[in-house]
């Protein structure tokens, strides 16, 4: 089956039950509009990734902890189509909407105490701060883009050691040049 076909069968699937079918409608069109903009369609991945959000908003305005990791990636995504298709404002619109959805799903888990690991949220955190400071970057607010940087790689995710830490006493007694 292609890209395409799922994203008929699942439109499909949408206009008999809505409810069921938005999330896979909307991840898969969020991964279509990914292939779309491999192959320099560009705006047709940035129709398929407006989609793929407009489908997922409401999904996680009502259950924000199921739903809001998946809606900050493909607004993540969504930013990257909207540069590529030389829109840097609403890249960065995309981007930090992004961004807030991530450190709010982060306080969530440290507020609950859930342990971070792969694909934990402080993980996708740190991957739209990286593109909040790319798109930053793109508009010349360089300053603002290093210091979004810097927050990723100076508050990793938690459980990990900075990029800059050292790893133990001794390699902390190494000369550095």
């Amino acid at each position: 089956m292609t890209v395409d076909e799922a994203v008929e069968l699942f439109r499909q699937q949408y206009a008999s039950s809505p409810e069921t079918a938005a999330p896979d409608l909307a991840r898969t069109l969020g991964n279509h509009s990914v292939r779309l903009a491999e192959t320099g369609r560009t705006a047709e991945a940035l129709a398929a990734g407006s989609e793929a959000v407009s489908l997922y908003r409401p999904l996680a305005r009502r259950e924000p902890e199921t739903y809001g990791p998946g809606l900050a990636a493909l607004l993540s995504n969504l930013s990257n189509r909207l540069a590529d298709a030389d829109r840097p404002g609403k890249a960065l619109d995309s981007i930090e909407e992004a961004v807030r959805i991530n450190r709010e799903l982060t306080r969530l888990d440290t507020r609950s105490g859930t342990r971070p690991g792969p694909g934990s949220h402080d993980e996708a955190l740190a991957r739209s701060l990286t593109n909040l400071s790319d798109r930053l970057g793109g508009l010349g607010r360089r300053e603002e883009g290093l210091r979004a940087a810097e927050h990723g790689v100076r508050n990793p995710p938690r459980g990990r050691r900075r990029l800059n830490a050292p790893r133990s006493s001794a390699s902390a007694r190494l000369p550095t040049s």
